[in-house]
C-alpha cells in the first residue's frame, strides 16, 4: 500500500474516528509496539450519541459501546516483523475484507473512556492484529475463529499490498460492557447511514477496491445495495464477494476448502490473479469435495467486453514482437480468450514456458512435464533465488504426472524489457532451448 493511501487511513481511523495524542503521519504498529501494545487514545466519535441515534429501536438498553477501526496490509507486515521484504512484485489492487460491526465488549482489549460526557469502549489495542505475531501463509491459520491470523494468511499467500480490513459500522451496540451485542439489521438506520458516510464510504475512495469480500450475508446485502456509491467512489466496477463469518461451525477443512478457493475465483472475476496464478493456487487446495461452491456469487459486474480482449491481444502480440527482437528462433503462440490470455513457447525437451497477462500485468512461470522432477527443480531455485528473490516453485499435475512450475513475479513499471531480462538470466540455468 502507498505512503500516501497509508497516511490517508491513519488520519481517518487516529484523527476523526479514534483521537490519538501524536501525530497520525507518524503513527504506525511500530510505534503502538513501542507503546507497550497500547492506542495513546485521547477521544473518539461521538457523532451518533450527539444526534440522539446510538440506542437500538427496538430495545434501548443497547447502545453503541464497543469501537473498531480499519487495519492495512502493512499494518500486518509490520506486525509480522517484515519490514525489509520486498513488495514489488505484490498485486496493488485494492482488495478489502468487511464484516459487519464489533462485537460485545467482553473481549480484553477495550477499554471505557469519558469523552465529551459520552462513555464508550473504544480497542486500545490494533484492531485486526492486536498483537505481533508470525508470517504465516496458506493452509496455516485458515480455519474458524481466526480473525487477524486469517487475514495475514491471505495477505502474504496472495500477495496481496493494498489489502484493508474494516467493519461497515465501526461501533458495537452492547447492553452491557461484557454482555450481548445486536446485529447491524437492529441498528437505527440513521446510525448506519451515518457511519457509512462519515468513514465507510472514505474508506471505500482511498483504498479504491477491486474486490470486496464480505464476512456475513448481512453486510453482503448493505453493500450490494450500495454498490453504484461504491463504483463511483472507486473510479471502476466492483466484485462484492461473500465468504463465511469466521466465528461459522465448519470443519478446518471445510474453512480452508471455502474460503481458499473463494478468495481465489474472487481475485480471478476480479482480474488480480490470471488463470495460470488461478490454477496454480487451486492445486493447493487441502479438500477437494467442495468443489466450486463460491466460485461466482455475489458478483457486481464481470465479463470482458470485444474491445479489452482486444487490447489484450494487442500486448500480447507486442510483446511477442519485442521478445523476438531479443531472442533468436524463438517460436511463440498467442492464446487470447475469456479465461486465458498468455504467449507460450513449447521446448524441444518437454518443458513450456508460459507468459500471462491479467489486469494487474504480465507475469512469468516455466514448467516441466518431462525427464525433471523435483530435486532438480530445487537445486534450480537455489540458483535463481540469488537473482529473483521472490521465485518459488509449485507441483501440480495429476496424480503420477507430475507438473513442476519455476514462477517469477514480473516487475511492472516495464514489463518488456524485465521478461526479456528474466529469460536471459535464467536461460543457462533452466536450460531454454531458445
Amino acid at each position: 500500500m502507498e505512503l500516501q493511501t497509508i497516511n490517508a487511513l491513519n488520519e481517518l481511523n487516529f484523527n476523526n474516528l479514534f483521537t490519538i495524542n501524536t501525530d497520525t503521519n507518524d503513527y504506525s504498529y511500530e510505534q503502538y509496539i513501542k507503546n507497550g501494545l497500547k492506542h495513546p487514545l485521547s477521544g473518539m466519535c461521538v457523532f451518533c450519541e450527539e444526534n440522539g441515534v446510538n440506542e437500538c429501536p427496538s430495545d434501548k438498553i443497547f447502545k453503541l459501546k464497543s469501537m473498531g477501526h480499519g487495519t492495512t496490509g502493512n499494518d500486518i507486515i509490520l506486525a509480522a516483523g517484515q519490514r525489509e521484504l520486498d513488495l514489488s512484485s505484490w498485486k496493488k489492487q485494492g482488495v478489502m475484507f468487511v464484516l459487519e460491526n464489533p462485537g460485545s465488549c467482553s473481549s480484553n482489549i477495550y477499554n471505557e473512556i469519558n469523552y465529551k460526557g459520552y462513555y464508550k469502549f473504544p480497542t486500545y489495542r490494533w484492531f485486526w492484529t492486536h498483537k505481533p505475531f508470525k508470517k504465516c501463509e496458506y493452509p496455516e491459520n485458515f480455519q474458524g475463529r481466526k480473525y487477524d491470523e486469517f487475514i495475514a494468511s491471505v495477505m502474504f499467500t496472495f500477495k496481496l499490498k493494498s489489502l484493508y480490513i474494516t467493519d461497515i459500522v465501526k461501533c458495537g451496540m452492547n447492553d452491557k460492557p461484557d454482555g450481548k451485542n445486536k446485529t447491524i439489521a437492529e441498528y437505527n438506520q440513521k446510525c448506519i447511514d451515518n457511519c457509512l458516510r462519515n468513514y465507510f464510504y472514505k474508506e471505500i475512495q482511498i483504498v479504491k477496491p477491486r474486490i470486496i469480500f464480505c464476512l456475513s450475508r448481512k453486510a453482503e446485502k448493505i453493500l450490494n445495495t450500495k454498490k453504484s456509491k461504491i463504483e463511483q467512489l472507486s473510479s471502476h466496477q466492483v466484485i462484492i464477494r461473500y465468504l463465511p463469518h469466521p466465528n461459522s461451525r465448519l470443519s478446518n477443512n471445510e474453512f480452508q476448502s471455502k474460503y481458499y478457493k473463494g478468495i481465489i475465483y474472487g481475485l480471478f472475476d476480479a482480474e488480480i490473479i490470471s488463470d495460470i496464478e488461478k490454477d496454480i493456487y487451486l492445486t493447493s487446495v487441502t479438500d477437494n469435495n467442495d468443489k466450486d461452491s463460491l466460485s461466482r456469487k455475489s458478483v457486481i459486474t464481470k465479463g470482458t467486453s470485444k474491445t479489452n480482449k482486444d487490447n489484450l491481444r494487442s500486448k500480447l502480440i507486442g510483446l511477442k514482437e519485442h521478445l523476438g527482437k531479443g531472442l533468436k528462433d524463438i517460436k511463440i503462440n498467442i492464446t487470447c480468450t475469456e479465461k486465458k490470455n498468455i504467449i507460450s513457447t513449447k521446448q524441444v525437451n518437454g518443458t513450456f514456458a508460459y507468459i500471462s497477462l491479467s489486469r494487474s500485468g504480465f507475469t512469468f512461470h516455466w514448467e516441466a512435464r518431462r525427464y525433471y522432477n523435483e530435486t532438480w527443480f530445487n537445486e534450480r531455485k537455489d540458483n535463481i533465488s540469488k537473482i529473483f528473490p521472490d521465485s518459488y516453485i509449485t507441483k501440480g499435475g495429476e496424480k503420477g504426472k507430475p507438473v513442476y512450475r519455476l514462477w517469477i513475479p514480473v516487475d511492472q513499471e516495464n514489463y518488456l524489457n524485465n521478461i526479456l531480462d528474466i529469460i536471459q538470466k535464467t536461460k543457462s540455468i533452466m536450460d531454454y532451448s531458445f
